[in-house]
């Protein structure tokens, strides 16, 4: 099969995202990695600067997926598939370089509640709302991951069922990605 048709839709995603000088490292740095590289919630993009080292080893040494292992739902530590991993790559670098000059964080704020607010602040100031939000931009990730898949050779449960994992809401959820993230065939 090729590219999936939605009826809702999506940020490409390979799509480029315009932002203003002013806060432009810290947004470029998050949004990268919560949107389309890795498909990150919202907490997790705010806790990836404790990963971002390890995540750079995974990438490095050839690894297929990355550990994400902070903010995530539950604390469950899930594996998320690395579908481009020059554009990952990429986004972790300057990730990396953003909390380098930053005490290690990617927004420096004393506490992890302040962080999330100051992170939706900079998401609803860059204009990312919509068709633009990080959340918009997961599910962006979740097609191009079931593309990935299936160009893999999976079956599409079993694509659908590997990106619910991508995403940490377990194997048992395919459908509920089949539905949610990948809208197709003139219906929701």
């Amino acid at each position: 099969m090729g590219c999936l048709a939605r009826t809702q839709q999506f940020p490409r995603p390979d799509a480029q995202i315009s932002i203003e000088p002013q806060e432009a490292q810290i947004k470029h740095a998050t949004f990268s990695l919560s949107g389309t590289a890795l498909g990150l919630r919202t907490e997790e993009a705010v806790q990836a600067a404790k990963s971002l080292k390890t995540w750079e080893k995974a990438l490095l040494r050839g690894d297929k997926r990355v550990r994400v292992v902070f903010g995530t739902k539950g604390g469950r530590p899930r594996d998320t598939t690395v579908v481009d991993r020059d554009k990952v790559i990429q986004a972790v670098r300057a990730a990396i370089k953003y909390a380098n000059k930053n005490q290690g964080r990617l927004i420096d704020k004393p506490n992890l509640h302040s962080a999330i607010d100051r992170y939706r602040n900079i998401v609803r100031e860059a204009g990312l709302t919509g068709k633009s939000s990080p959340h918009s931009l997961r599910y962006a990730y979740a097609v191009e991951a079931i593309n990935y898949h299936l160009s893999k050779g999976f079956s599409r449960k079993e694509a659908e069922a590997m990106v619910s994992m991508d995403l940490g809401h377990g194997d048992g959820r395919g459908h509920y990605v089949a539905r949610v993230y990948n809208r197709q065939g003139g219906h929701d």
